[in-house]
């Protein structure tokens, strides 16, 4: 009889306590699903631009010097970063659009070069014999690279920013995370146009959101500084953010 209440408050707390991890797991869980829809959705609205024209698509610039526009060019990069020493790659044949971006550009694009070779064909980077290639195939890759560089730069970038800028507040910093990734000037000029900007801004947030956490010793003032110097060898225009 003495035990009784004992075991009653024991039985209680159980109870208790399994109903409060339910009701967390419950939460966690719809937390989880609504931060990967968050996520999806800006991928899946860039894919919906895949099928859209990009810039100079047919050689609607009609130039005699150069086929198309920067999609071209971000293909012959890769084209002649795949066949060429380094040595040239800032040399061959300027007139027709020749490698005017940073080292960091360079690489990037042998990396893609690469990846095209292997899935769409040799005939993608083809030197000299693949300018002005366009495919159904090349396409969907050539978008999905500007995703790819989206997803693995630019929005963890962005998600380090708004989760220190609204500290406390899950929703909220999604919800300002997810304006930032349905941008239309990125998403129209990145992936409709054909550009990698994101690569550079996000590159350039990164090493603002480190150069300004407090360290004794300055060693996130180190990585925001590496972070920065890679943002200005993938586009100059990464000047820009300097002040």
């Amino acid at each position: 009889c003495l035990l009784a209440p004992l075991v009653a408050r024991s039985r209680a707390r159980r109870t208790f306590t399994s109903s409060m991890s339910s009701h967390l797991q419950y939460l966690w869980a719809k937390m989880e699903s609504k931060t990967a829809l968050v996520i999806l959705l800006p991928i899946l609205l860039r894919y919906l631009i895949v099928p859209s024209p990009f810039s100079g698509e047919g050689n609607y610039h009609g130039s005699k010097t150069a086929y198309g526009g920067d999609y071209e060019a971000q293909r012959h990069w890769m084209e002649i970063t795949q066949h060429l020493p380094i040595s040239q790659w800032y040399k061959y044949d300027l007139s027709y659009w020749g490698l005017d971006y940073p080292p960091l550009t360079a690489y990037g694009s042998y990396l893609m070069g690469w990846a095209s070779d292997i899935l769409v064909g040799k005939e993608s980077v083809a030197l000299l014999d693949s300018r002005g290639f366009e495919d159904p195939v090349h396409k969907v890759f050539m978008r999905s690279t500007v995703i790819f560089w989206d997803a693995v730069i630019y929005f963890p970038a962005m998600y380090l920013i708004c989760k220190r800028l609204y500290q406390g507040s899950h929703d909220k910093m999604l919800k300002h995370w997810l304006f930032a990734m349905l941008s239309p000037a990125m998403i129209l000029v990145d992936n409709g146009h054909f550009q990698y900007n994101n690569v550079c801004l996000g590159l350039a947030l990164s090493a603002f959101h480190f150069m300004t956490l407090r360290n004794g010793i300055g060693f996130y003032d180190a990585i925001g500084s590496i972070l920065f110097c890679l943002a200005l060898n993938w586009k100059q225009m990464g000047l820009y953010y300097a002040p």
